[in-house]
Order: structure tokens, then C-alpha cells, then sequence
């Protein structure tokens, strides 16, 4: 299974350095999903589609895509978001005084995740590139041994480092 997470830079250099992360936040204690730790959408339909609802709710610093290895621990849930076809945002005076109107949409969550458990096939960092028009550049992929880079270029990985990444 594929899944989507838009994460930190830092979390993802964990990842990337072999680090076994762990989350035990149960997101309904807060109303905003029925979720608990690390949340991910289904890669389909395509990251770039959820964009305009999770804009100022996810840290937009790492896309990242992954496919599971193995059985995985994954926990089938709701989270709210925007619901931008009911919540026309003309600008961003509206984005921050307006209620919004908020829709639920499928997700899935797990406590904890590796590099032994989730496998990167593509990463890459959001940009707004208009009045409220956003997309994804993707960066390097997580080829063996490649030099492994966010969508602007930065470089999050060194691929001289041996054991980076399983093989896809």
C-alpha cells in the first residue's frame, strides 16, 4: 500500500538516518481526528490534490510517499480539514477571520515507523506559486546510493552513505 505524508524536515532526517520514530497522540482529544501518532493520506488520489485542505494544518517542508513493507500497523480513520469547495477563500484576511467549513476525509495512522517498515519511494516539498495555487516540486529520488534532495535542492541525504534506502 501506498501511503502520503506531508511532514518537518527534521522528521524526515530522522527517517532518513535510520531513527524508529514514535507518536502516541490521540488526535480526537483534540476534535481533529479520529487518528492516533503519525497520520498518512492514501497515495491515491495524488498528494497534489489535498493541497488546498491541508494548507495550515500540516507542516509543508516534506512531502513524502511510501509503500509498506510487510504487515504494518495501520490504523484506518477520519481527520477534518478544510473543505475548500464549501469554504471559497478570496484571500488571506478571509483565510484567517472566516469559520470554515470543515469536511472529513480518509486517513490512516500508525504509533511508530522505520525505514523497516515504510519504504520512501518520492519525496519532495510544497510551494505556493500564485494567489492560493500551490504544488509540489518533486525533489531527487530515493534511488540506492543517490544523493537524496527536498524540492528546492537541499540536500537531506548524502547517497555515499551505505544502507540508505531499501531497493524499490
Amino acid at each position: 500500500m501506498r501511503l502520503v505524508r506531508f511532514m518537518g524536515i527534521e522528521e524526515m532526517r530522522k527517517y532518513l538516518d535510520g531513527e524508529t520514530l514514535n507518536n502516541y497522540m490521540p488526535w480526537g482529544i483534540v476534535g481533529k481526528s479520529t487518528s492516533v501518532g503519525f497520520c498518512f493520506f492514501p497515495a491515491d488520489p495524488a498528494p497534489e490534490t489535498r493541497l488546498h485542505y491541508v494548507s495550515g494544518v500540516v507542516d509543508f517542508a516534506v512531502v513524502a510517499e511510501f509503500e509498506t513493507i510487510g504487515p504494518v500497523m495501520l490504523r484506518k480513520g477520519t481527520g477534518k480539514y478544510r473543505d475548500p469547495d464549501g469554504d471559497p477563500v478570496k484571500d488571506m484576511l478571509d483565510a484567517i477571520h472566516m469559520q470554515t467549513k470543515m469536511m472529513e476525509v480518509e486517513e490512516y495512522s500508525m504509533k511508530s515507523y522505520s525505514r523497516s517498515s515504510l519504504r520512501l519511494v518520492r519525496m519532495g516539498t510544497v510551494v505556493l506559486c500564485g494567489h492560493f495555487e500551490w504544488k509540489i516540486l518533486w525533489g531527487k529520488g530515493p534511488e540506492d546510493g543517490e544523493t537524496i534532495t527536498d524540492g528546492h535542492g537541499a540536500v537531506l541525504r548524502d547517497g555515499k552513505q551505505d544502507g540508505l534506502l531499501a531497493e524499490g
